[in-house]
C-alpha cells in the first residue's frame, strides 16, 4: 500500500495524508476515549513535559496540548508553550502555538563520538532482513506522524525562542511562521533580534530563511535587513542593507551590501571547541554597526566615568577584523583597519564632538583564562595612526595589576597640532611649532599596593597625602612628554594675544544671563588691584594654589604626579595640578572644560606665557580675573562681596579664606551664606597658616595673631 501511495501525484498523496490524519483523529476521539485519556496522555506527558497544568484535548476538530513545559536534554535549554493546537485543513495540517517561551543554550554536555546520543525514541537496531522503509512507530500518534510525510504543515507561533550564539550574544526569534510543504524546502519568516540577553536589543531584523535539498542542515538567508537601536521603532534609511548567505551548525558566511556601494562579508566557522568570526569590509558604513558602537560607548563611559559618544553617520570602514574564541582565550585581530569620518564626543576628550578624517588601526587584543593567570588577563598591542602621527600602545590587565605604555617615534612638533581632530582646540588654529618630539608614557599599578596605600593615607575617613615626608606611590608613572623642552612656538594663533597682556589688556566676562562685562586689567579700573597693593593675597593664593609658583617654568611636575596618585587612590578625579600660569591661560582664552584637548592647548599657551610675560604680571592678572563667588570675578569684587572691604585692606586670615574658595567658589559661597564658618573650615585655615610658617614666609608671632583673628563674613541669604 505504501508503494502505491508513493506513485501518486503530490496532491493525491497530500489528500490521502490529510484524510488519514482526520480519520485517525476521529477514530481516536470516537472509539478510544479511554486510550486518549490514559495511554496517549501519559505518552505525551513523558515526551512533551510533565507539568501539573499539562492537559490534552482530542476531538474531531484536532488535538490541543496545554501547559507544555520541558527542559531540553543535556542542559541545553527549556521550552514552554501555553498551548499547541494541531488540526487538519484544506491545504494540509495547521499548527498554532501560543505563548512560546524557549531558551536554547550553547553549553551542556555532549555525547562523545564513540557513544551515539540516545533519545527517548531510540529503538533496538533491527536485523537487516527485518528493516523497512517506514519502521513501525512506538504508538498511534507516532504512526500518524509517519503518515504525514509529504503533507504540507503550516506553523504559526506567537511567542519567542531565544538562542545563545556565543557569550554575551543572543538571537531572539519572535512570532515566527514556518511552512513545511512536505516535498520541498522549509520556509520560515519572523522578527530576529540580536542582543546581550538582558533585554538590550542591538539589532532588529525582519528576515526570511529557507532550507535546501542539497544542504539540509544549513539555512539560506536572503532579503533586506533593517538594523535599529533598541529604543527606535524604525531604522534610518542608511541602515537598510541586502543580506544573503548560509548559516549552519558549523558556521556560515553572510554578505552585506548597502545602497551606496559599501559591502562586507561576515564569516563564522567552528572547529572543536573554538570559533572564528571574520569581517572583511570595503567602504562599509559604520552606521550599520551603530547598535554595537552604542553598547561600546556605554561600557567605556562606565569605566571612564564620562559619557562617550560615537558619531557614525559619515564614517566608513575598510579592512579586516578577526575574532577567535576558544577555551581560555579570546582574541581580536585588527588587520589594516581604516576608519574615515569617525566622530568622537564626550567631556573627557573635548567640549564638542571631534571628527577624525582617517584613523588607522593594526594589532591584537586578547583575553585569557587558565592556570597561572590571576582571574582573567586582558592584554594587547595596537598601532594607532592619525594624520601622519602614530603611536604604539601596549597593555596588560589582570586581578593583580595594570600595566600600560604609549610610545612614539621622534616626530615634528607641528605634527602634534596637525594630528588634532577638527574642532579639538580652535584657539590654537594658526599656531606654528618647531622642534622634534618623542613621547614615552607608562603606568604600572599593583592592586595590592594600591589598597595598602589607600588604607595608610586615610585620616578620619579622608585621603591625605604626606606633605613633608616621602610619599611612596603604589606603582610607577612614566611621563616623558618633553613638549616644553623639545618644542618652541614659532607663532601663536590670533586667538591668543600675549603682546597685549604686557600692557593695558581688556578681558570680557560673560554672565549667566549672557551679558558681557568688560574689565581693564590695568590701573584706573575700579575692579583692578596691582600686585604690590595686596601682599596678603599674594601669600595666600600662592600657598594654596601653586606653592612652587616662583620656581617652576609653568608646570609643577612634582604636583602633577602627586595629583595623579591622589586621584588614583580616591578612585575619581578630585584634585588638579594646574599652576597659576595654566589657570591664567585657561581663564583668558580657553574656558573651564577639563578635556584632554583643552589640557594640551593650556600647556602650550602656559609655556609661551611663561616665556613672554613676567611672573609678577601673570600673578597680577590671575588675581584680577579668578572666580571667587557666584559671578564674582577678581579679588577686588570678591573682597566687597564676602567682607564688605577693599581688597587692599584684607588681613591674612581673610586673604586665606578667599584663596580657599578658588576650587569651588559657588559651592563654598553657599556653604557660608549665613555668615558663619564651621570648625572644619577653621582647622583648614589654621593648617594654611602652619604651611606659611614652616616655609618661613611669616613669623611665629604673625602666625599666632592670624590664628586668633575672628573671621567675619557678610551673610548672603539669597544663596
Amino acid at each position: 500500500m505504501a508503494h502505491r501511495s508513493s506513485a501518486k501525484s503530490p496532491r493525491g498523496r497530500r489528500s490521502i495524508g490529510a484524510w488519514v490524519l482526520s480519520m485517525g483523529l476521529a477514530t481516536a476521539a470516537a472509539s478510544a476515549p479511554a486510550f486518549a485519556e490514559t495511554s496517549a496522555h501519559q505518552r505525551l506527558r513523558d515526551r512533551l513535559g510533565a507539568g501539573e497544568r499539562f492537559v490534552i484535548d482530542l476531538d474531531l476538530g484536532g488535538l490541543e496540548l496545554r501547559g507544555v513545559d520541558r527542559p531540553l536534554p543535556g542542559e541545553r535549554g527549556h521550552v514552554h508553550a501555553d498551548s499547541i493546537r494541531v488540526r487538519p485543513g484544506s491545504a494540509g495540517v495547521e499548527v498554532e502555538i501560543e505563548g512560546l517561551r524557549a531558551l536554547l543554550r550553547r553549553g551542556g554536555p555532549r555525547p562523545s563520538a564513540s557513544e551515539p546520543a540516545a533519545s527517548e525514541n531510540s529503538q533496538p537496531e533491527q536485523p537487516a532482513s527485518e528493516t523497512r522503509e517506514d519502521p513501525p512507530a512506538a504508538d498511534p500518534l507516532a504512526r500518524m506522524l509517519v503518515q504525514l510525510r509529504g503533507v504540507p504543515i503550516h506553523v504559526q507561533v506567537r511567542g519567542q525562542a531565544e538562542l545563545e550564539l556565543s557569550e554575551g550574544l543572543t538571537a531572539t526569534l519572535r512570532d515566527p511562521s514556518v511552512e513545511l510543504p512536505g516535498d520541498g524546502p522549509i520556509f520560515a519568516r519572523g522578527r530576529v533580534e540580536l542582543g546581550d540577553g538582558d533585554d538590550n536589543a542591538w539589532v532588529r531584523a525582519d528576515m526570511s530563511v529557507a532550507t535546501s535539498d542539497e544542504r539540509p542542515r544549513e539555512l539560506e538567508l536572503a532579503g533586506t535587513v533593517n538594523l535599529a537601536l533598541a529604543d527606535r521603532d524604525e531604522a534610518p534609511a542608511h541602515n537598510n542593507l541586502q543580506i544573503f548567505g548560509r548559516v549552519g551548525p558549523e558556521g556560515g558566511s553572510v554578505a552585506l551590501r548597502e545602497s551606496a556601494g559599501g559591502q562586507a562579508r561576515l564569516s563564522l566557522s567552528r572547529a572543536g571547541e573554538g570559533e572564528r568570526l571574520e569581517l572583511e569590509a570595503e567602504d562599509l558604513p559604520l552606521a550599520l554597526l551603530e547598535p554595537i558602537a552604542a553598547l561600546l560607548g556605554r561600557q567605556l563611559s562606565d569605566r571612564l566615568g564620562d559619557r562617550l559618544e560615537l558619531d557614525l553617520d559619515a564614517a566608513r570602514m575598510d579592512g579586516r577584523l578577526i575574532i577567535d574564541r576558544g577555551p581560555g582565550l579570546s582574541q581580536a585581530s585588527f588587520e589594516s583597519i581604516e576608519l574615515r569620518g569617525l566622530g568622537v564626543g564626550g567631556e573627557l576628550l573635548a567640549p564638542r564632538p571631534l571628527k577624525l578624517e582617517t584613523l588607522d588601526l593594526d594589532g591584537q587584543l586578547r583575553r585569557e583564562r587558565g592556570p597561572g593567570i590571576p582571574g582573567a588577563r586582558t592584554s594587547g598591542e595596537l598601532l594607532v595612526a592619525h594624520a601622519g602621527a602614530w603611536a604604539q600602545i601596549t597593555g596588560e590587565y589582570d586581578d593583580e595589576g595594570l600595566r600600560v605604555a604609549l610610545d612614539t617615534p621622534e616626530f615634528p612638533c607641528q605634527q602634534l597640532l596637525d594630528a588634532l581632530p577638527e574642532g579639538a582646540a580652535p584657539v590654537l588654529a594658526g599656531t606654528e611649532l618647531r622642534g622634534e618630539l618623542e613621547v614615552h608614557l607608562g603606568l604600572d599599578i599593583e592592586f595590592a599596593e594600591l589598597a595598602a596605600a589607600r588604607t595608610k593615607n586615610l585620616v578620619d575617613g579622608e585621603l591625605v597625602l604626606p606633605e613633608h615626608e616621602a610619599f611612596v606611590p603604589p606603582g610607577e608613572l612614566r611621563f616623558d612628554f618633553p613638549v616644553l623642552e623639545a618644542c618652541s612656538v614659532e607663532r601663536l594663533g590670533p586667538g591668543v594675544d600675549l603682546d597685549g597682556l604686557r600692557g593695558v589688556y581688556h578681558h570680557d566676562f560673560v554672565t549667566g544671563a549672557g551679558r558681557v562685562e568688560r574689565r581693564t586689567l590695568a590701573p584706573g579700573d575700579e575692579d583692578f588691584v596691582s600686585l604690590r597693593e595686596v601682599p596678603n593675597l599674594e601669600l595666600a593664593f600662592v600657598i594654596l594654589e601653586d606653592a612652587r609658583f616662583w620656581e617652576h617654568d609653568g608646570f609643577d611636575r612634582e604636583q602633577l604626579e602627586r595629583a595623579f596618585w591622589f586621584n588614583v587612590l580616591e578612585g575619581r578625579v578630585r584634585r588638579g595640578a594646574s599652576t597659576i600660569s595654566q589657570q591664567t591661560a585657561r581663564s583668558l582664552w580657553l574656558g573651564i572644560d577639563r578635556s584632554i584637548t583643552r589640557k594640551l592647548a593650556e600647556a602650550l599657551i602656559a609655556a609661551e606665557l611663561e616665556r613672554e610675560v613676567d611672573k609678577r604680571r601673570i600673578l597680577e592678572v590671575y588675581l584680577n580675573i579668578i572666580e571667587l563667588g557666584p559671578e564674582i570675578h577678581g579679588v577686588a569684587e570678591a573682597a566687597r562681596y564676602h567682607f564688605g572691604k577693599d581688597a587692599r585692606e584684607l588681613e591674612l586670615h581673610e586673604a586665606l579664606h578667599l584663596a580657599s574658595l578658588a576650587p569651588a567658589p559657588v559651592a563654598y559661597s553657599r556653604r557660608f551664606a549665613d555668615g558663619d564658618i564651621d570648625q572644619q573650615w577653621r582647622a583648614h585655615l589654621r593648617h594654611q597658616v602652619h604651611r606659611l610658617r614652616i616655609r618661613h614666609l611669616i613669623t611665629r608671632e604673625r602666625a599666632n595673631s592670624t590664628n586668633a583673628a575672628r573671621l567675619e563674613l557678610l551673610p548672603h541669604p539669597e544663596l
